[in-house]
């Protein structure tokens, strides 16, 4: 490229352009009063008013052509550069996203190392969940729009290989995203009910568990959690209705430091007595919060 019109004419001395050859022969004509290192039109009329003579207007005529045809061409090489400058950005475009990820690791190596209040935060457990998670997603979405950019940018021949490879890298880091983003908002949802603070009914069993008419069966359940002090409602009925409810007790108070339910159930003493009986059991703590179980008792018939 050249920046002045006086070198690229100069530079076209093998040319076969009419116009072209004129005024190089002109030019060499007068080395001295030809104008150097300058674009300025004015600059070369005054040497060819000068010392033209009769060629003047053929002269005039073909600075006219050769002016354009040089503003063309300069033109055209600002563009070639810019697309050079493209293609070469493409061709590396892995190394400037490996080279611009490095950077922002090394950043965050150097905060991790120097800032201790960073170290001190992703102690905690939510903080470390927050960081892996934002990490995985933004990975994820990196290496998906890097596969969108191969797909307008790279040619066919290239393409299928390194998509095929970039394919499973991306199923794969999906698949633990997956795990990371579900474990993440599971553990939001227990953050804002610790499962210690949850209400539950365990260890719930029948002595015995097959009872015979006229006999009592013990309910015994541990109690766990919530917030005391805690209430409970409890019936069993007989599904038959041919006994109708055996038991109902309603928004009954548990001793504050009982660890355990005993609750009882009369089995009726009949020559047909039902072949089972269900209970529920609620518990309820000050909360207002609820837990609930349900059971079957089998009965022997009377022999």
């Amino acid at each position: 490229m050249n920046k002045y019109y006086s070198d690229w004419l100069a530079s076209r001395k093998g040319s076969l352009d009419s116009d072209v050859l004129r005024l190089n022969a002109f030019a060499g004509s007068i080395p001295k009063e030809w104008p150097k290192k300058t674009s300025d039109p004015s600059a070369f009329m005054r040497a060819i008013t000068a010392n033209a003579g009769d060629q003047q207007d053929a002269l005039t005529s073909s600075l006219i052509e050769t002016m354009g045809e040089w503003k063309k061409s300069e033109t055209r090489s600002l563009k070639d550069i810019a697309f050079t400058a493209m293609e070469k950005l493409l061709d590396n475009f892995g190394l400037v996203f490996l080279s611009v990820a490095a950077l922002v690791i090394a950043y965050y190596i150097k905060l991790g190392i120097f800032d201790t209040s960073f170290i001190t935060s992703i102690a905690a457990p939510e903080q470390a969940r927050g960081l892996i998670t934002f990490l995985f997603s933004f990975s994820t979405v990196a290496i998906f729009l890097i596969i969108v950019i191969c797909i307008f940018f790279y040619s066919p021949s290239e393409l299928k290989e390194r998509i095929d490879h970039a394919k499973d890298i991306l199923s794969l880091i999906i698949g633990i995203f997956g795990t990371i983003l579900g474990f993440y908002f599971g553990s939001l949802s227990n953050t804002e009910r610790p499962l210690e603070r949850q209400l539950y009914i365990a260890n719930v069993r029948a002595t015995p568990a097959i009872a015979s008419p006229g006999t009592t069966v013990t309910i015994t359940a541990s109690l766990l959690g919530g917030s005391r002090p805690y209430t409970y409602d409890f019936s069993a009925v007989d599904p038959t209705g041919k006994f109708g409810v055996l038991k109902d007790d309603k928004d009954q108070p548990v001793d504050k430091a009982a660890r355990e339910l005993t609750l009882p159930i009369p089995i009726p003493g009949s020559d047909s007595p039902p072949s089972s009986v269900t209970y529920t059991l609620t518990l309820k703590d000050a909360n207002k919060s609820s837990a609930q179980i349900s059971g079957v008792v089998v009965i022997t018939p009377k022999k």
